[in-house]
């Protein structure tokens, strides 16, 4: 894979571990169990074909809760032959977020806004800051995410901003 395939995919291209593996597993004789190794926080969609040539999305972003994902596959014993195919969520080309970054923020009774946001665990993120959309600061140090959530809480916003925050990552 590339670093950049690495990246996305949470693994370390200096490290020679096993590449990105899917199992599937029968758990009953109407459910087939797509199964691979995840960090929490990483975001995945499930795709099908028929062929194999033509993929179609046939689930939703997901977010890994822990090491292990998995998404069942109901059975149709009539139809035609499924394949599929598992997705690591990319940068969108459009806004240049993952699929479903959901960066939240709340003003708090202080004054204080409390950014919240989906990451990868041992992922750095930093929050910048800016008041143009043209020229940005950090507003945070480098934050090590230690769980699928990481939250940082900016004080109150002086006169003269900054106004606008977005968040940058780091493997």
């Amino acid at each position: 894979m590339t670093d950049y395939a690495e990246f996305i995919a949470g693994t370390d291209p200096m490290s020679p571990s096993p590449s990105f593996k899917l199992s599937d597993t029968m758990v009953s004789n109407s459910i087939c169990r797509l199964q691979w190794s995840s960090l929490p926080g990483q975001q995945f969609r499930v795709h099908s074909s028929t062929n194999s040539v033509s993929w179609a999305p046939y689930s939703g972003w997901m977010q890994a809760t822990s090491t292990v994902t998995h998404f069942d596959i109901p059975i149709v014993t009539m139809g035609p032959r499924s394949f599929f195919r598992v997705e690591a969520s990319v940068l969108d080309s459009s806004s240049g977020l993952a699929p479903n970054l959901r960066l939240t923020a709340q003003r708090l009774s202080t004054g204080a806004i409390r950014l919240q946001w989906p990451s990868g665990t041992g992922r750095g993120y930093r929050v910048q800051g800016s008041s143009n959309a043209k020229t940005w600061l950090p507003v945070s140090d480098w934050i090590r995410a230690t769980s699928g959530t990481t939250t940082f809480t900016l004080p109150p916003v002086t006169v003269g901003g900054p106004y606008l925050f977005r968040v940058e990552v780091q493997p």
